[in-house]
């Protein structure tokens, strides 16, 4: 019997410490599942940049996973029967948690970014469109226009960026080109303003050019240059108006040959040159430089303003060959071959022409120009842009 029992014991005591072994096993499995789900809503945040828009919660989420990880290798690596995996899921339910919390900051971030950019982005399409409408025919610089075309670039991959919701890429472009269009926007700005500041002067010259033909009643043509129109006045009142085109370098007035302005002051018609006479049609030259231009253009070379090489130019018209839509000439006055027709019955050598900047104010020059433009009220409205 005793020899029995110690056959016995042995083999019962493995059965007991297999069976003990099984049921620690089973009682501390290892928690998988919970490091799963751990993992899943990790995922969930780094798919909404939650590392960005809620990084502590995100980060401490990140460094809670990693610990139970981290734990998770150490306990499998110890005795089955000394494994102890309560540590590891303390670690995934903060981290469960803190990933929860991440994504729902997230969310309601980009909730208030998104009404945010879209404001912006209205905002910052609003100025493009209002550069456009203020400055369409104002000479711009060559890097201003790389930089306007830039701007609306950026404005179009914020629109898209938008639209797909990356919203980072979207906020970092339009950033970008309110910057730029800020900077054009006061700039040109600037530029306009300086220039209409000869307004008195200019409608000094109108008043007597008009008081002129009232009394002479003859005829007498004004060119706004701002205004892009050149006024055909009988007897002192208005009797047609025509679309003109200048050149590139329209604003300010002519300094020297070769610098395409179109010069600005009280001329006359010099010469009427008919069909055949002239590759734009036909022209009525007027006699720029005058007296005043002579005057100011020795003073600018006594000042060392201009190059001593520099000279006055001339051969300055209004002639046909326009309606191309752009500004193309090299300082001239361009209309239509029907208008030069128009125009050319009403006038004579001798005929008073004045030309100027504008007739009006800049607000008022600014709201009719975009007006007959075809833009809708914006901040044209707002001087302070």
């Amino acid at each position: 019997m005793k020899k029995r029992i110690l056959i016995f014991t042995p083999i019962l005591l493995i059965l007991l410490g297999i069976a003990f072994v099984a049921y620690n096993y089973q009682t501390k499995k290892p928690p998988v599942a919970d490091l799963n789900q751990a993992a899943k809503k990790l995922s969930e945040a780094e798919a909404l940049h939650a590392n960005y828009y809620a990084k502590e919660a995100y980060n401490f989420a990140k460094i809670c996973y990693d610990s139970a990880f981290h734990r998770l290798s150490v306990e499998n690596n110890r005795n089955i029967i000394a494994r102890n995996y309560d540590h590891i899921t303390v670690f995934t339910n903060k981290s469960i948690q803190s990933s929860k919390e991440a994504i729902q900051l997230t969310k309601d971030h980009l909730k208030s970014i998104k009404g945010k950019l879209s404001v912006q982005l209205d905002e910052t399409e609003k100025l493009v469109i209002d550069f456009d409408a203020k400055y369409k025919h104002f000479p711009i610089r060559k890097a201003d226009k790389e930089d306007f075309v830039k701007s609306k670039l950026l404005c179009n991959e914020g629109r898209l960026n938008f639209e797909s919701e990356q919203f980072e890429a979207c906020a970092t472009k339009l950033d970008w080109a309110n910057r730029l269009l800020k900077k054009l926007h006061a700039k040109y700005q600037s530029e306009l303003s300086a220039y209409f500041s000869n307004y008195d002067t200019w409608q000094t010259w109108i008043n007597e050019t008009i008081r002129q033909s009232k009394q002479s009643k003859g005829n007498c043509i004004i060119v706004d240059k701002y205004a892009r129109e050149a006024r055909l006045y009988v007897a002192g009142k208005l009797h047609h108006t025509y679309d003109i085109e200048l050149s590139e370098n329209w604003a300010g007035n002519k300094m020297y040959q070769g610098d395409k302005a179109t010069p600005e002051g009280r001329y006359k018609i010099k010469a009427k040159k008919a069909h055949g006479s002239t590759k734009y049609y036909k022209a009525l030259l007027i006699d720029y430089p005058n007296d005043d231009d002579k005057i100011r253009f020795n003073a600018k070379k006594k000042n060392k303003q201009l190059q001593r090489s520099a000279k006055i130019g001339g051969l300055i018209e209004i002639h046909g060959g326009g309606g191309k839509g752009y500004d193309w000439t090299d300082g001239c006055v361009a209309l239509t071959n029907d208008e030069m027709d128009h125009i050319f019955k009403f006038t004579s050598v001798g005929t008073p022409v004045t030309i100027v900047g504008s007739s009006i104010p800049l607000e008022d020059a600014r709201k009719i120009l975009a007006q007959k433009l075809g833009h809708t009220k914006s901040t044209l409205d707002d001087p302070e842009i």
